[in-house]
């Protein structure tokens, strides 16, 4: 909040009379008016920056001299400052270019022609192919459902602006990652697998998906809300470990404890393991309950539709001990490898 009051402050600086600067500017500003496929984009900055426009050595450059070297300054400019939104423009026109005030501010206007209507746009900055003079960038986006202001500092930095997504989009996207999660999970899906093979009937393997499903839930939203929080690689070392126990007890025959039970509380540090997927992509702003359902959902159809393959694979449970053991006891020797693996980075 105080940045972005900050960086309003700046460009209401900036969009000042000129003549309320009793200095040179030290900084540029960008204003990108977005709508559509188009951006009207407004650059400004102290002429005494680009000193080498001055053609007649006055310290300043005036309006004649701009005119003079303007399709310099156009090359410049796009050199400078490129707009990604998310592909480039496929047409940037020079529509308006002016020196005025007391201090000899410059401002160009371009027009911005993308393929599609614009997302995500993205402005990258290197002043100094600008500038003679470099100076920070203060970029302000508007637009129905884009906006925001950011500085860019340094040469090559980049300012982000998301658009604002749709809830259907938001949705989808989630579910998908939910699903995609599931299949490219490997010790996720090995831990499914184990519980298949130890399943003694259809309603043991009911309750015992259903306890995980609804303990991985719990613990998913908890961490996603940031309620709760562990290390990532203590989740990663004890979800290996419950693969191990799980697998053991299919090769010795016997449950310790019963088996809902136990993959209920399995459940829960799952549930963690899923819920760093939804911190490394980011929740979009106030789609929280959106993308956490969706992401839940997908990752459910995920088990549901691995469970229901497998089932069909293998027939009605696992008739076979020993296919049965030759599983579990390979289970156990990759969980001990991802255990070991994965124990040295707490």
């Amino acid at each position: 909040m105080i940045r972005r009051l900050f960086n309003f402050l700046i460009v209401l600086l900036i969009a000042s009379p000129a003549s309320v600067f009793a200095h040179s500017m030290d900084i540029a500003s960008a204003t990108v008016e977005v709508t559509g496929a188009k951006a009207a984009v407004t650059i400004m900055f102290d002429g005494t920056r680009v000193a080498s426009l001055d053609r007649n050595g006055d310290g300043i450059v005036n309006q004649s001299e701009l005119d003079a070297d303007v399709e310099t300054i156009f090359t410049r400019l796009k050199n400078a400052i490129a707009f990604t939104g998310p592909d480039a423009p496929k047409d940037i026109t020079l529509t308006r270019y002016e020196v005025t005030g007391e201090q000899h501010i410059m401002r160009l206007m371009l027009d911005l022609t993308f393929a599609e209507p614009i997302r995500d746009l993205a402005v990258t900055a290197r002043m100094s192919a600008l500038l003679d003079d470099p100076a920070p960038l203060v970029v302000t986006v508007t637009g129905a459902d884009i906006n925001g202001e950011a500085v860019i500092s340094s040469d090559g930095d980049k300012a982000s602006f998301a658009t604002a997504r749709s809830t259907f989009d938001v949705f989808q996207s989630f579910l998908l990652m939910g699903v995609e999660h599931i299949f490219t999970g490997y010790d996720h899906l090995t831990f499914l697998m184990c519980l298949l093979l130890g399943a003694t009937s259809t309603r043991s393997l009911v309750w015992t998906v259903t306890a995980f499903t609804l303990a991985h839930s719990v613990t998913l939203s908890a961490a996603t809300l940031d309620l709760v929080h562990l290390p990532g690689p203590l989740v990663e070392t004890a979800i290996a470990a419950t693969i191990i126990y799980v697998a053991i007890e299919n090769l010795i025959g016997s449950q310790l404890v019963k088996r809902p039970f136990i993959t209920g509380a399995f459940g829960l540090i799952h549930g963690f393991g899923f819920a760093s997927v939804l911190r490394d992509v980011g929740i979009p702003p106030g789609k929280t309950v959106t993308s956490l359902f969706a992401f839940n959902l997908g990752v459910e159809i995920g088990q549901l539709i691995f469970v229901f393959v497998m089932f069909l694979l293998l027939g009605k449970f696992v008739k076979s001990n020993n296919l049965r053991m030759a599983v579990s006891a390979a289970a156990v020797c990759v969980a001990l490898f991802w255990f070991i693996q994965r124990v040295v980075l707490i």
